[in-house]
């Protein structure tokens, strides 16, 4: 095993950014990808931030169009 920075998938539970409740059937998880081929090696804040940039395109529309 190497250590650094690796490929990651990023999952989250949408339901409260589409107005659903956690009672309601079902889930909305939303999957992304972060590469490691992108950033400097060792960069963690590099990495950080584009987590960071993803998780804040996550908004209802965003959703809806990989829905559609």
């Amino acid at each position: 095993m190497r250590y650094g920075l690796v490929n990651m998938s990023i999952s989250m539970d949408m339901r409260k950014v589409l107005g659903s409740d956690k009672g309601s059937f079902g889930n909305c998880m939303v999957y992304n990808k972060v590469h490691l081929g992108s950033f400097q090696k060792e960069n963690l804040s590099q990495a950080a931030s584009s987590i960071g940039e993803v998780v804040a395109k996550m908004d209802t529309e965003g959703i809806m169009d990989l829905i559609e």
